[in-house]
């Protein structure tokens, strides 16, 4: 699968709530996909999470005219914190030991601003748990 780099966070924290039915039906399956060891490709355009966004506008995100650049920007912070490249194939294992070697869930704040989903605190619930050496969803 193909997914963007902030979506290696997101997809730790997720606990079934979205954009739409049909985006939190797919997100669940990414999810599942992602517990069951299959690879995932880092790019930064749409990726497998945003094929049922309603904001999607081809590749790019389209819910205002700078959100692609906004993600863009959240993507290469993701990125960098993960230690991942555009083009690298990683799986849910390898991205659990990075967010272990590199805990990331007290720096969500900055690296996640401007994202609607953050005052939930999942993600950052997700991640101490992760970081603590505990599991996230069906992965450890």
């Amino acid at each position: 699968m193909k997914l963007r780099a902030h979506h290696l966070l997101c997809t730790q924290g997720f606990v079934g709530m979205g954009y739409s039915d049909a985006f939190t039906r797919n997100m669940a399956d990414v999810v599942a996909r992602m517990d069951a060891g299959e690879a995932i490709e880092v790019v930064d355009l749409c990726d497998d999470i945003c094929a049922a966004c309603p904001h999607r506008k081809g590749t790019a995100c389209g819910a205002s005219d700078h959100a692609e650049a906004d993600i863009q920007a959240l993507d290469a912070r993701a990125r960098a914190q993960l230690g991942f490249a555009v083009g690298e194939v990683v799986d849910v294992s390898l991205i659990h030991r990075s967010l272990r070697q590199r805990p990331v869930a007290q720096k969500l704040p900055e690296i996640c601003v401007g994202c609607q989903w953050l005052s939930h605190g999942v993600c950052q619930q997700a991640l101490q748990r992760l970081e603590g050496g505990l599991p996230v969803h069906g992965a450890v």
